[in-house]
């Protein structure tokens, strides 16, 4: 078997950057250390270097040489594999909210399945619609993420349990002005990521991008 600079790429994304593509990775060196093969691939928007080793023809595994490069908020944060699950819109929370509504038992459970029903069962997200111009003056980025209605339009209340989760999600950012990064439901289903100075919105906008899609969250055609 011949071990090309693709399977290298390839064994990268499998094994250590899920959320990265081949594209992303540029081979920078080629050396023998006994009979082992080195080859070393670069991502400069992470601001790694790892280096993939080949061993009696097959892919052995990998090492990170990346000491000694400064690596920037930024990086850090795109490096950052958390994700949470948003695939599925958890709806047992209808009836509580039916309950604080002042609904009765019996009215409850008539208007359950109805309000159940109406939800297709994604999470849906989509990016503000703020200019980043504006958005760097406030050093703050807002996006919608909540469940999907059958109409697909974005529930404009229920958040289907995802808030607890989207504060894991973005748990990582740095408290600016004493205050937590992420703002859950700053109004409907749409929430708040601050950041500080050293960042800018169009990679906040890449991260917040990165890490819902790769939970499970979808962005629908047109948003």
């Amino acid at each position: 078997m011949k071990v090309t600079s693709a399977d290298c790429k390839n064994y990268i994304i499998e094994t250590d950057y899920p959320f990265t593509s081949g594209s992303d990775w540029k081979r920078k060196s080629k050396r023998k250390e006994g009979a082992d093969v080195i080859r070393v691939f670069s991502n400069a928007v992470l601001g790694r270097l790892i280096a993939v080793i080949e061993r009696n023809g097959e892919i052995y595994g990998s090492m990170d040489e990346t000491s000694g490069v400064t690596v920037s908020l930024t990086t850090q944060l795109l490096a950052n594999p958390i994700t949470v699950d948003l695939k599925k819109a958890d709806t047992s929370g209808i009836k509580d909210e039916l309950e604080e509504g002042g609904y009765s038992d019996r009215e409850i459970a008539k208007l359950l399945p109805k309000y159940i029903a109406d939800f297709s069962g994604r999470i849906v997200w989509g990016p503000s619609d703020e200019d980043e111009e504006t958005e760097d003056e406030d050093h703050e980025v807002g996006f919608s993420c909540g469940p999907e209605t059958k109409d697909g339009s974005l529930h404009d209340t229920f958040d289907g349990n995802i808030d607890p989760k989207l504060k894991i999600l973005f748990e990582d950012f740095p408290i600016v002005n004493d205050r937590l990064a992420l703002t859950i439901n700053a109004a409907e289903n749409y929430h708040e990521l601050q950041f500080p100075d050293e960042m800018k919105a169009c990679d906040v906008r890449k991260i917040i991008k990165i890490r819902l899609e790769r939970s499970g969250a979808v962005r629908p055609k047109g948003w």
